[in-house]
């Protein structure tokens, strides 16, 4: 006994669709078959298009986000003060900038000039005590009564036909250059020498010098005084002390004025006169290679006129 699906299922009845195929007509299908593939390409086709515009992919908008008016003026005040912060930071900046600039200027410079003032004043005296007499200090020889130069061991020719001996300069006791034979020599033991100083000063002490390699010792001075004047034409001055130079001690003799109360010896002088009183042996002439004139104020800023 064989079994059917109808058996099972009596409401299916596999042949009512066939029998409702048969029915239909051939033209009645193919027309529903294009009607169906033409609605296919028409979904098909309208979806690749919309897929083709990126705007429909990343959609967006132009139109400005609207934004509450005390915001943005908030927004536009704090910026503001942003950008005047940093402007006056720059400006600070820049000041400091300038500021120490100046200041390292003015040290490097104030350094450069204490070192160069040292190593002058040194290099000018060797002995650390400032000399008002020298001619970097403003002094001048202004006289030399009574004491005549003697030849010095210069010559100067005229096309060889005529040859004239130079005389020592006085001037050479305010210089600072003192190698052997550039000293001041007079005729005699005995001279006399006027000295204008650079400053009106107290004077404290005097230095004496006589070049040790010079090749006559005995032309060298030995007994000295010295005088202040308070003016070129004072005559006699004020003694300050008499001294005697020592041949075989230092080249450079520093002699300390005598401190006194009150009176002739403690004023200022704007002018000194070294005299020579003897020297060394040498009877035709002396030989003086410096003298210096000192003050321990080292602040005197009144200029001899």
């Amino acid at each position: 006994m064989s079994v059917e699906p109808i058996d099972f299922f009596p409401g299916y009845n596999p042949c009512h669709t066939c029998q409702r195929e048969q029915h239909e007509s051939p033209c009645f299908r193919i027309l529903t078959h294009l009607l169906a593939m033409m609605l296919a390409i028409g979904v098909v086709g309208g979806l690749y298009f919309y897929l083709e515009d990126p705007a429909n992919l990343f959609q967006h908008t132009n139109e400005t986000p609207s934004l509450d008016p005390d915001k943005l003026e908030l927004l536009l005040e704090e910026l503001q003060a942003i950008k005047d912060s940093l402007a006056k930071t720059n400006m600070l900046r820049m000041h400091l900038d300038e500021l120490f600039t100046k200041i390292f200027l003015q040290q490097e410079s104030m350094i450069e000039e204490v070192v160069a003032k040292a190593i002058d004043n040194y290099d000018a005296d060797k002995i650390g005590l400032y000399d008002y007499a020298a001619a970097y200090a403003g002094g001048s020889v202004i006289s030399t009564p009574g004491t005549y130069p003697y030849p010095a061991n210069k010559t100067i020719s005229f096309f060889r036909l005529v040859t004239v001996n130079v005389m020592s300069n006085p001037e050479a006791l305010i210089q600072t250059d003192n190698v052997p034979g550039n000293c001041f020599a007079f005729h005699g033991s005995f001279g006399r020498i006027r000295i204008k100083l650079g400053t009106i000063i107290q004077i404290a002490a005097v230095t004496l010098d006589h070049n040790k390699l010079a090749p006559d010792k005995t032309s060298a001075p030995e007994v000295f005084a010295v005088y202040g004047l308070k003016d070129p034409d004072e005559d006699p001055g004020t003694l300050l002390g008499q001294f005697t130079f020592n041949i075989t001690g230092r080249t450079s003799q520093t002699f300390p004025i005598q401190p006194c109360k009150p009176g002739p010896c403690a004023r200022q002088f704007g002018y000194v006169e070294l005299i020579i009183m003897s020297n060394y042996g040498k009877p035709e002439f002396s030989c003086v290679y410096r003298f210096r004139v000192h003050n321990t104020n080292f602040n005197q800023t009144k200029t001899v006129i």
